[in-house]
């Protein structure tokens, strides 16, 4: 870059990075291109301009932000591979068959009181798919539920000092700043008088400014069933549970009416359970089945040959293509059972379900099959028949046996972070490192959890905030709102300094934001009479409740990925929801602190 322009960008680095902000903001709302693509876009134009000292460049990427949510995310992998999350939607499936407002009653609970005492982005990262598993039961577009999530645990979040990262933020720097330390519980009225304007408020605005139809770029897609035979010898010593998510299809042996529903429900004491000598058809999701198979205590499937039990088998995913001659015989007469050592445990299809037994279904164009065979038989299946067949399956067996172990390595992670006794990002990697070693998951299964649109998008937005605040462009909003402020009566300058803090939270950091307007209003205090303690608050609620952008709080980013959400969406209710909240918080403070 020529010396002149060097010098100009220097003179002009603050508007320089307000003109790029605006453009970021313009092109979030427009949503010609992804979120991510923008931001970085964006972050590129901050280092292209030199907004960013060469020394300050890579702290970003250090951030604990990410880090703590790619860490999240692993361990969110290994709830889902021991199928604890699995456990958990069941659970909420079975509480909706009673009733869809308790089972929305007991969520919303549940969501603001870990909230308050857990990091709130683990909380959200936990939930997201047992929400979406009760959408799919409440036949709900889970568009509708999942910025509630977002919003709960934002709220929840203000109950305690604890609830956010931001709470502890604010509070350390106004305890260095002279500020008597706070308590853990000393926001808690404040935060009761969110909840209470925030709940009806979002139940009302909800029901009107939430998207109400699917997703609109994609329709959703439920898991395949497979429909499965199993059994147990006449020479097993005892019955078998089936698992609580079977969908329990016929029980041949005992005449029991065939059903729809889950086998959990079939039992009011406990799962169906299976006795020796007989057999049932069920459908289930491809990573129960072949957490079945694995198991071993049924037999399951058809074959006509079988390897020998010294030779090793691997499972693959294969779907009939329209010249296969197998197409409208059943599933006993599939071809290559025959002239192969390959055994078919399931079959899948997408529209109506296959049935009622697995031997008899017919098969038809599009099934998917769920095939076990030496590695010599499916590689002979590949090269001489027409199926399309898939080896890495999209899903594999639960590990049940580690649930245990990776319930008790979260909650010691939240524990820890929660006590600070270390950092959420160490106690993240610690907790991984656990995880690991205890065989909750694979390496494999933890770097596939990572979403790195997510991801992008944060260690992208942290790179904007730096560069908004290294150039002062943040310090220029402020001390030109300063003189404004000084003008106004108490009441009216918190409500004001509430509102500013809750803008730039929307395009800012908010760790960035409480560092900054922290020390800036314990100053103001003085000069407009009022208790420092009710503006740090007004900070701690305004850099807090954040609600009408994806992009300025953690678990509002979550849920737009998951929700596939636009920009819009979020400005539609977000809006009202920050003017609402924002104006309740400041009578709340102005109660609990005498302004």
């Amino acid at each position: 870059m020529p010396d002149g322009i060097s010098s100009w960008v220097a003179a002009n680095d603050a508007l320089i990075a307000l003109v790029i902000l605006f453009a970021m903001v313009i092109s979030f709302a427009l949503e010609r291109v992804p979120p991510v693509t923008t931001a970085v876009v964006a972050a590129a134009a901050c280092f292209a301009f030199g907004l960013i000292p060469q020394e300050e460049a890579l702290l970003p990427f250090s951030n604990s932000a990410p880090i703590s949510i790619a860490a999240l995310f692993m361990l969110t992998a290994a709830l889902q591979r021991t199928g604890v999350l699995d456990r958990m939607a069941h659970m909420v499936i079975t509480a909706a068959a009673r009733g869809s407002w308790v089972s929305l009653l007991l969520m919303t609970v549940m969501v603001l009181l870990a909230s308050a005492f857990i990091n709130n982005t683990a909380v959200v990262l936990v939930l997201i798919p047992v929400v979406i598993a009760l959408c799919e039961t409440l036949k709900i577009s889970k568009r509708r539920m999942l910025i509630p999530l977002s919003y709960l645990s934002i709220m929840g979040g203000t109950l305690t000092l604890i609830g956010t990262s931001t709470n502890l933020i604010v509070a350390g720097v106004a305890a260095r700043a002279g500020l008597e330390p706070f308590t853990i519980f000393e926001i808690t009225g404040v935060g009761l008088a969110v909840i209470g304007a925030g709940i009806p408020v979002l139940m009302v605005l909800g029901y009107f400014l939430l998207p109400k139809g699917g997703d609109p770029d994609r329709k959703a897609e439920k898991p395949l069933l497979f429909l499965t035979d199993l059994s147990l010898p006449a020479t097993a010593e005892a019955g078998v549970a089936l698992p609580r998510s079977a969908m329990l299809i016929a029980h041949t042996r005992t005449g029991k009416p065939a059903g729809t529903e889950p086998a959990a429900t079939e039992n009011k004491d406990g799962p169906e359970l299976i006795a020796p000598g007989e057999r049932v058809s069920v459908r289930l999701t491809l990573p129960e089945l072949l957490t079945v198979i694995e198991q071993g205590k049924f037999s399951s499937g058809v074959a006509r040959r079988s390897p020998a039990e010294s030779e090793a088998t691997i499972r693959v995913q294969a779907i009939l293509s329209p010249n296969d001659p197998n197409i409208g015989r059943r599933a006993d007469q599939l071809s290559y059972l025959s002239v192969r050592p390959v055994r078919l445990r399931g079959i899948a299809r997408h529209g109506n379900q296959p049935g009622p037994e697995l031997a008899s279904t017919r098969l038809r164009i599009g099934d998917h099959l769920l095939l076990e065979g030496t590695e010599r038989a499916i590689d002979a299946l590949t090269a001489t028949s027409p199926l399309i067949i898939t080896r890495d399956l999209p899903e594999k067996p639960f590990r049940r046996d580690s649930a245990g172990f990776a319930i008790a390595i979260i909650a010691a992670v939240i524990a820890a972070a929660a006590s600070g006794t270390v950092s959420l990002p160490m106690a993240g990697i610690i907790g991984l490192g656990a995880m690991l070693v205890l065989g909750c998951l694979s390496m494999e299964d933890a770097w596939r959890a990572l979403d790195p649109s997510v991801l992008g998008l944060i260690v992208a937005m942290l790179i904007v905030g730096s560069a908004l605040q290294s150039t002062g462009a943040v310090d220029l909003i402020v001390n030109a709102a300063v003189p404004l402020f000084m003008q106004m009566s108490p009441f009216w300058a918190l409500v004001a300094i509430y509102a500013l803090t809750s803008l730039l939270t929307e395009i800012v950091t908010n760790a960035a934001v409480a560092v900054v307007v922290t020390p800036i209003v314990i100053s103001l205090a003085a000069l407009i009479g009022i208790d420092p303690r009710a503006l740090v608050v007004a900070v701690m609620f305004g850099a807090s409740a954040s609600f009408a952008s994806p992009v300025g709080y953690q678990t509002n980013t979550l849920v737009y990925a998951a929700g596939n959400y636009r920009f819009s969406d979020f400005l539609k209710i977000g809006v009202a929801m920050n003017t609402i909240i924002g104006f309740v918080s400041c009578l709340a403070i102005s109660y609990f602190y005498g302004v």
